[in-house]
């Protein structure tokens, strides 16, 4: 268990909690590997909350298609293993389908009061008589109108999650008070309950006849009739369809994660010279963000994920130059680095309001200009126009260099709320990049010390210590700066 689940669950023993399903896998949620589902008494809600704070949780807002009444999402960072642990913190049993949840079953008081503590974890379970009720009544009420067609086609096949569960509780359950629950809460649909949990799985024709005795059993526990429920399922599956075209197809920045309760996000650079493990920090960050937050990454490089027309142009013309060509060349590259410097500009703008909306935009290098011609400062000032002698041609070099350099000032004019210099000595540098010079490796390692981010809250990492050692550090660092 990690020790911020554990610190946790013992600030939570004066209260009535409990952890009320998948308790198949309850170790598996306080190790950060799955989401943990607490139901808390509603008289304790503002305990329950003053702990999580206390502990160093943060609250979260889910987006639409995750917002539930009566559940809230609290995620914490455990500072040994840079792990996130997520809670659902109910204060009803809801349950349904997907972007829904419109049943509250019954038994929210009774789940409470019958709580018993699992042995292994300390921690409050429910007990499995009710939890193997409860299982079914998700199963059957949260079927889709996809599965059912399977179902009736008899091509449904039961998933390996809800399967181990049910093999788990049938192991630990007396079918004596399973069918004293069934017949309170079921009624007269309790047989047919019976036969549907005999079974060692649930096949075809047991899905179709578990989803109509459950919604039929608790039509009555439904927020809305049943033709306004039939509306919001169908707006939900419309909806989420065009949100999932905007955000992938037309590559819109939508927030479709958690985001903080406040929502603010944040903007976080990452700089160090070659060699110091930007790109896989950056990678790792983001997949470790993104696991239940809005987190992206924005790609400022003139490499592969950069492209212009006249990169491609450039790289049609023959490699064999004649003055024309080499003219033309020549043109493009300067073009190319204005359109460069404009298309950082706009990045960056694009990802100050995705942060605005809640989510967080991590950048693997940033412009700067208080050195040019390195370290993703304005370049064609330095490094095209002192090789230029015709003047014309050279004029227009300046030209091209001060736009380029207005565009980068507007870049930097706009800063990141966390820098993290990834710092590595020229010698070890080398050793990861040999076919580097040595001399722009050490120029590069003092500029990227030099540089100042006045606005910028800036850290720096020893990037020569074990990466495990390294990452858990960077990600305390985000996780202290976006609470």
């Amino acid at each position: 268990m990690l020790s911020k689940s554990q610190s946790l669950i013992q600030s939570w023993e004066n209260i009535n909690y409990c952890h009320w399903k998948s308790n198949e896998h309850l170790m598996e949620g306080l190790l950060g590997d799955t989401d943990l589902d607490v139901l808390v008494d509603e008289n304790d809600k503002e305990k329950a909350e003053a702990a999580l704070k206390k502990c160093g949780y943060m609250q979260c807002r889910s987006q639409y298609g995750s917002r539930y009444p009566g559940v809230d999402d609290w995620i914490g960072f455990d500072e040994k293993t840079g792990k996130l642990i997520h809670i659902h913190l109910h204060y009803h049993i809801v349950t349904g389908h997907k972007g829904m949840k419109e049943y509250n079953l019954p038994w929210t008081q009774r789940t409470l009061e019958t709580r018993i503590k699992d042995q292994e974890t300390g921690v409050y379970i429910m007990e499995p008589n009710l939890e193997i009720v409860t299982l079914y009544t998700r199963i059957g009420l949260k079927a889709s109108v996809k599965r059912l067609k399977m179902a009736k086609a008899g091509k449904f096949v039961l998933g390996e999650d809800d399967l181990r569960e049910i093999n788990y509780l049938k192991k630990r359950i007396d079918l004596s008070k399973v069918h004293s629950i069934l017949e309170e809460y079921y009624g007269k649909h309790t047989d047919e309950m019976l036969k549907i949990m005999e079974q060692d799985t649930i096949d075809s024709q047991n899905f179709v006849r578990l989803s109509k005795t459950a919604s039929a059993a608790f039509a009555k526990c439904r927020r809305n009739n049943g033709f306004v429920c039939t509306l919001k399922k169908y707006y939900y599956i419309i909806a989420m369809r065009v949100i999932s075209f905007v955000r992938h197809r037309m590559q819109k920045n939508i927030i479709t994660r958690k985001t903080n309760i406040n929502g603010k996000g944040c903007v976080i650079a990452f700089i160090g010279q070659d060699g110091a493990g930007k790109s896989t920090v950056t990678s790792d960050i983001v997949k470790w963000l993104t696991w239940k937050l809005d987190a992206k990454k924005f790609y400022l490089g003139s490499g592969e994920h950069y492209h212009s027309w006249q990169k491609k142009w450039h790289s049609k013309l023959p490699k064999k130059k004649n003055a024309i060509t080499a003219a033309l060349g020549a043109w493009l590259i300067l073009s190319d680095y204005v359109a460069l410097a404009k298309n950082v500009q706009k990045t960056i703008i694009k990802a100050e309001k995705y942060a605005a909306k809640g989510g967080i935009a991590v950048f693997d290098r940033y412009p700067q200009n208080q050195f040019i011609g390195i370290n993703d400062g304005a370049k064609i000032r330095t490094l095209y126009v002192p090789k230029i002698k015709n003047k014309l041609i050279r004029k227009y070099a300046l030209s091209r260099a001060k736009k380029e350099e207005q565009y980068i000032a507007k870049a930097v004019s706009h800063f990141p709320q966390l820098v993290i210099k990834l710092i590595l000595p020229p010698e070890v540098s080398l050793q990861r990049k040999p076919e580097e010079n040595i001399d722009i490796v050490r120029r590069k390692h003092e500029v990227i010390k030099s540089l100042a981010f006045e606005q910028s809250e800036v850290h720096t990492i020893d990037a020569t210590m074990p990466y495990e050692e390294e990452i858990v550090k960077i990600k305390e660092l985000i996780w202290q700066k976006i609470q």
